[in-house]
């Protein structure tokens, strides 16, 4: 008995031009809306650095016997580091550098924020450094998630003591060169934004001539080469030796290249953000 061969293809679908086409249609308007939406978070990410870069200062205050600067460099076209300087009185200057957590956006809307509330803080005249980040403190608290916060760094030089007096919020310890010396104001106080109530901590340093403060956000320091060898606080003191001969601007444009230059063709990984002093005689 013959058995009936059993065929293994398969019934083929019918072949629409009709259906293929719609199809190839769909696919290019689902990536020239991609495009538009990708062209649309573009200009819109230049224009938040626009406006970002209008927040920095760009008048500033003659304060007698000072020579001083800012510099930052946002690792993806907005930054979460800020600065600022600040009149505080005859004489007197408010030197601020913050760095939020994270990166981009976000970390940029909330450090508008948070320069803002810093500002009015300051004008409002009402206690010392310390103070005013207790108050900024209890504003980041209150309105962010528990996993945002900012380290800050803020202090005010009189011009008639040379004094300086800060506060420090968990920021990266500003490095302060005299002569061979190097002295570091470190932290006081926890981040902004960790714990409901901040103590107004702060502490004062008397500053002498060729004294040179270098405020810093970790950016400079961790920015690591090909080898995972980071820039560092070594690599921070070595370009200010060699930057001592220049003005505050210099110093910060000098830093920024020697941190690049140990980069290479790393890509920067963090915002960069300086403010440079230069006590004069």
């Amino acid at each position: 008995m013959r058995r009936r061969r059993q065929s293994n293809s398969r019934a083929l679908k019918p072949f629409s031009l009709r259906e293929l086409l719609a199809r190839v249609r769909a696919l290019l308007r689902h990536e020239r809306d991609h495009r538009q939406d990708e062209d649309r978070l573009n200009r819109e990410l230049e224009m938040a650095a626009r406006v970002q870069q209008d927040l920095f200062p760009r008048a500033f205050l003659k304060v007698p016997g000072l020579d001083y600067a800012g510099i930052c460099r946002p690792a993806r076209g907005v930054s979460g580091d800020y600065y600022d300087f600040l009149p505080v009185g005859e004489g007197k200057l408010g030197l601020l550098l913050a760095d939020v957590s994270g990166k981009g956006m976000s970390a940029a809307l909330l450090g508008a924020s948070l320069h803002a509330a810093v500002r009015t803080n300051v004008r409002s005249g009402e206690g010392g450094c310390g103070n005013v980040l207790a108050k900024a403190n209890r504003l980041l608290f209150e309105t962010t998630a528990p996993e945002r916060f900012a380290t800050i760094f803020y202090a005010v030089y009189d011009a008639a003591s040379r004094k300086l007096t800060y506060a420090n919020a968990g920021h990266c310890p500003p490095v302060l060169v005299r002569q061979e010396a190097c002295i570091r104001l470190e932290s006081l106080t926890p981040p902004l934004g960790m714990l409901p109530a901040l103590e107004d901590i702060e502490r004062e340093v008397q500053l002498i001539p060729g004294d040179s403060p270098l405020l810093f956000s970790d950016g400079a320091t961790e920015a690591a080469d090909e080898k995972g060898v980071e820039f560092g606080e070594e690599g921070l003191l070595h370009a200010l030796h060699h930057a001592h001969t220049r003005g505050a601007a210099g110093t910060c444009e000098f830093v920024i290249e020697e941190v690049r230059y140990h980069l290479r063709e790393q890509r920067q990984p963090d915002d960069i953000t300086l403010i440079a002093v230069k006590v004069l005689d």
